[in-house]
């Protein structure tokens, strides 16, 4: 399996707790690594929005096994996990992208996904957090 960052050198800083960011990250990249085969990729986008003004979004995409259309509208309620035998095989309550959602919507950004719905299309996860800005007094 291939990992892989794409992000420039510098960045602005974000708004967040490090050790919660770090968790919706790590979520992240683990499912992508757990729904993806032995020979499939996983990138991880990182970039700032508007010239690195407001928002900073990362993206985890890979060629997993993708998100059918029925399981889309709810991929982010607890408790869920989509029929798919791959999941169905990989040990989980359900719990993480719901914790994840509201770690990012408390940190005042927003989370989504995207996928073809196509088996074996992979899927992109996407979450933005506001950029710090210093008062200056």
């Amino acid at each position: 399996m291939a990992l892989s960052l794409d992000a420039p050198r510098k960045l602005p800083l974000v708004y967040g707790d490090l050790e919660r960011v770090r968790q919706v990250l790590s979520t992240l990249v683990f499912n992508s690594y757990h729904y993806t085969p032995e020979n499939g990729t996983i990138t991880v986008h990182i970039r700032p929005l508007n010239g690195g003004v407001n928002q900073v979004q990362v993206d985890v995409e890979d060629n997993g096994v993708g998100i059918a259309r029925e399981d889309q509208d709810r991929i982010f309620e607890r408790f869920y996990r989509g029929e798919h035998p791959l999941v169905l095989a990989t040990p989980g309550t359900g719990l993480g992208l719901s914790i994840v959602k509201q770690i990012v919507e408390m940190h005042k950004g927003r989370i989504w996904m995207k996928s073809s719905g196509i088996p074996g299309d992979g899927s992109t996860f996407s979450f933005t957090l506001p950029v710090y800005e210093k008062n200056e007094a």
